[in-house]
């Protein structure tokens, strides 16, 4: 009630005198302003809908930068700030594609051990063909590293004491 009094007489008396009288704050008479649902300009309506739509092109990884250089590209007039406004208002924000991270290093000069199973699986007598493999796993401790000895016979996995 006090602010729409505030917005209409803004022309006839300084907004400070205004907020005095009807006790406010000028901030919170600015912020009331900030927030009144402005009608959407048709123009840029229709870069949300651009914008959208390049967005899910790519999959959701085209920050407010790459966006920009492609409307830029299809002739549109609009700055860096107005795209990244646009997309915060749509609620669009490019996601990082994962790093791939290199575990194994294969080019290396140390000996390799034969490979004497040759990719044969079926074995006739337990104890004979053994298996295995390591890998490592983050936790709130640190690394944890899982190894795991596989018989080829019994498919079961062999309990091992550590330490």
């Amino acid at each position: 009630m006090r602010f729409p009094f505030i917005r209409r007489e803004k022309k006839a008396y300084p907004v400070t005198v205004l907020c005095k009288v009807m006790e406010v704050s000028r901030s919170r008479f600015y912020d009331y302003l900030g927030n009144l649902k402005r009608p959407d300009d048709p123009g840029e309506v229709a870069l949300k809908v651009r914008i959208t739509a390049i967005f899910k092109e790519h999959r959701g990884q085209y920050g407010s930068r790459r966006i920009l250089k492609q409307l830029k590209n299809e002739g549109h007039q609009i700055g860096r700030y107005k795209v990244r406004r646009l997309m915060r208002e749509l609620g669009l924000r490019a996601k990082a594609p994962k790093r791939y991270k290199v575990t194994t290093d294969s080019r290396h000069s140390f000996p390799v051990a034969p490979n004497i199973l040759n990719r044969k699986f079926d074995v006739d007598k337990p104890n004979t063909f053994w298996t295995a493999d390591i890998t490592y796993v983050w936790t709130l401790e640190g690394w944890f590293y899982l190894a795991v000895v596989l018989d080829l016979y019994s498919r079961q996995i062999r309990r091992l004491g550590h330490g």
